[in-house]
């Protein structure tokens, strides 16, 4: 990755915990016991305005929902939803236009989709879907916000679990599609927005598929806008059971997943959302084989312009790779090796134009590590022997100033720590249950920019905790992710590193064409991104995409005697990024700058450059008998490609010309000359391959190939 232009100016200082240490938010449920859950269950908890939405249970009113601002007057609960000691259990937080969504169960209503502004008048059931006290809401279910609806999965006692949508109205809540007919439902699973529409995957009837395969679906929240993208497991392997597509990730135009088509095994997929888009990127074992690990959770993770993800290779070892959704593009950057347990890196987390996670390495060593993208940029940057296989244990939370996330040393449990991205600036932040026992930190979650997380201190039981390290001011430098190799190409890259600041960062830039951190195919030019953080302070940067110059070429011949074989071909290359490699039409092929060894006859070389870049040229090789002139005069075109003017050279002055034209790749004849010709105005001719054609007398034709720019 090779920095462009800039960062407007940075500073990286690791924060003194003195002044800010993590401290007890309020005892919640006074006493040793715990009011949130231990892990590894997850914690249900989000941030929404600078407000922290978590469960909890204070002993007196079951689990409920709570708020808190940071401060202990602040903690409050929101609203008994199922009143007195029995819980309501809210779950499945997330936020729409600054309401919190949320799953509970009242009592009455059983398990059901539930909105809060925060207040307890501003906290109600949006919609009774399934009837009586039976609950819509199962363990299977999911919840995503998309534009301005909330997607779910639920069970209205009558379709089975299916695909709905809510506006956050009882009227404007109602079932998408029914995928799979009757009361056994679809289960939608892996919801994931992209581009204005969700991908899932569902079990539902397909044409020639026995019983009812798991296969990739979109919706555009219409019944006629939810569909299948393609049959995918259609190999002997999968059509009973479907291709189960998971791990969704969206990456600029594509969107990854891990599919099995039956013959493969599980292998890493890419879809543009169409039938024809959707293919497998690259079978990595090269066998039926599967690349990925069924029981273990492999990571994908989009990251400055391309998808990092793991993959098991053989016995105790993993792969990190990457890729740009191009077989060629795929390649392996870094191979994880364990003696006993089995630690793959997961947990993700992008910071400061590095992606961080948790690993062992029986080689290296266990602990932080990050990565660019390549073998070289992969390094450990902290041991920390002690790592978790939960990934409960492994949070990792992206603070704008630094990194907060859970491990554990050989004198401590599992405790908080934070990191600026350097060895030296990643320690503990505050051993909050002293000695070797663990406090686990869980749900962390940034609200504003304060860290909340539960943690059991050892007296008070699992509580309320929160952490609020300096915040340091927002910078931002652009990184190339991808340099544009050929002329003409629109396929450059470009990957932000935004550093302070209050996340989450909104990306803005001057070419509507190019969207967030990390856009792709893009053309050269100069581009300007700002960036914004969640307290509307701002930065801006500068970086610009040029292309190498176009790659010309010159040929010339030498003539067949007598038909000797013994004429010759030239081309001479400028342009493109030298060293070229050259390829003759010759049989067998010549592969050098001059081919040799000739008859008459008409021939092509193409020349490719350093970068991958080619272009092809036509080249004539006469004859001579005797003492006699060649049997037709030699001329060439340049430049080539041309512009405004193409210009003829001769190598003896032409005779017997009957006519002169340019042809088109289609034969058509674009332009009509002169006989005697010295230079054609072809500025009106459009972009692409032509052929100046000359007609002799004796009817012979002579071609030259040019490409118009």
């Amino acid at each position: 990755m090779k920095k462009a232009i800039l960062s407007i100016w940075f500073s990286m200082s690791f924060m003194s915990f003195a002044a800010s240490q993590p401290y007890l938010v309020k005892d919640i449920r006074p006493g040793s016991e715990s009011s949130t859950d231990n892990p590894p269950a997850k914690q249900p908890a989000l941030g929404v305005n600078g407000i922290y939405f978590f469960s909890a249970d204070d002993g007196a009113h079951g689990k409920e929902l709570w708020r808190s601002d940071g401060t202990a007057d602040g903690t409050i609960m929101v609203k008994d939803i199922r009143p007195g000691s029995n819980a309501s259990s809210p779950r499945n937080f997330v936020t729409l236009d600054g309401i919190l969504y949320f799953t509970a169960n009242d009592g009455q209503n059983g398990e059901e989709l539930w909105r809060s502004d925060g207040t307890e008048a501003g906290t109600y059931m949006v919609r009774n879907i399934a009837p009586g006290s039976q609950s819509s809401i199962g363990g299977l279910s999911e919840i995503i916000v998309m534009d301005s609806l909330v997607y779910f999965v639920a069970d209205d006692a009558v379709h089975s679990y299916e695909l709905w949508k809510s506006d956050g109205t009882e009227a404007g809540t109602a079932l998408v599609k029914d995928l799979k007919t009757g009361f056994i439902g679809s289960f939608p699973g892996g919801l994931t927005a992209w581009n204005g529409v969700l991908y899932f995957s569902a079990e539902a009837s397909i044409p020639g598929a026995s019983l009812y395969p798991r296969e990739l679906y979109r919706s555009d929240g219409t019944e006629a806008g939810t569909y299948l993208v393609k049959w995918i497991g259609t190999g002997p392997l999968a059509t009973t059971f479907g291709s189960y597509p998971d791990r969704f990730t969206p990456l600029g135009d594509q969107l990854f997943f891990i599919a099995n088509d039956g013959y493969h095994g599980k292998e890493l997929w890419v879809t543009d959302g169409t039938e024809q888009g959707t293919r497998m990127v690259k079978d990595l074992n090269d066998s039926a084989d599967a690349s990925f690990d069924i029981t273990v959770k492999d990571a994908l993770f989009a990251s400055n312009g391309k998808l990092l993800f793991t993959s098991t290779l053989s016995g105790n070892e993993v792969g990190l790779w990457s890729t740009d959704g191009s077989e060629a593009g795929t390649q392996a950057v870094y191979t994880f090796h364990y003696l006993v347990g089995f630690f793959k890196p997961s947990e993700f987390i992008h910071f400061n134009g590095y992606t961080y996670f948790q690993t062992r390495d029986n080689i290296v060593g266990d602990g932080l590590w990050r990565t660019d993208g390549t073998a070289e940029g992969t390094v450990m940057v902290k041991p920390l022997p002690l790592l978790s296989s939960s990934a409960v244990r492994r949070q990792m939370v992206n603070m704008g100033s630094g990194m907060a996330f859970v491990a554990s040393d050989y004198d401590i449990g599992y405790e908080l720590w934070f990191s600026d991205g350097a060895t030296d600036g990643t320690q503990l932040a505050l051993d909050i249950r002293p000695g070797s026992a663990n406090s686990d930190p869980a749900g962390l979650s940034l609200a504003g920019s304060t860290l909340f997380f539960s943690a059991n201190d050892g007296q008070a039981g699992r509580e309320l905790w929160a952490f609020s390290p300096p915040v340091l001011p927002l910078t931002l430098s652009i990184n190339i992710s991808r340099e544009i190799a050929c002329f003409g190409d629109s396929i450059g890259g470009f990957s932000a590193a935004v550093f302070g600041g209050v996340p989450p960062y909104s990306y803005t830039w001057d070419n509507p064409l190019l969207q967030g951190p990390s856009p792709a195919n893009v053309p050269i030019g100069s581009y300007v991104l700002t960036v914004t953080d969640a307290q509307g302070s701002s930065a801006s940067a500068a970086a610009s995409l040029s292309s190498p110059e176009p790659i010309t070429l010159t040929v010339s011949s030498s003539p067949e005697t007598n038909g000797a074989q013994n004429g010759t071909a030239t081309v001479v290359a400028n342009g493109g990024n030298a060293p070229y490699t050259f390829t003759w039409s010759t049989s067998p092929p010549q592969f050098t700058q001059q081919a040799q060894g000739l008859s008459a006859g008409q021939y092509t070389v193409t020349v490719t450059d350093d970068n991958g870049c080619s272009l092809t040229a036509n080249v004539e090789v006469d004859m001579v008998v005797g003492d006699s002139e060649p049997m037709a005069p030699q001329f060439s075109v340049f430049p080539n490609p041309a512009g405004e003017q193409l210009q003829l050279s001769w190598s003896s002055p032409p005779a017997g010309v009957r006519q002169m034209r340019i042809r088109d790749a289609m034969g058509r004849v674009a332009l009509q000359l002169p006989p005697s010709s010295a230079q054609a105005d072809i500025s009106r001719l459009n972009s692409g391959s032509y052929y100046l054609e000359i007609e002799l007398e004796n009817g012979k034709l002579i071609r030259r190939q040019f490409i118009k720019r």
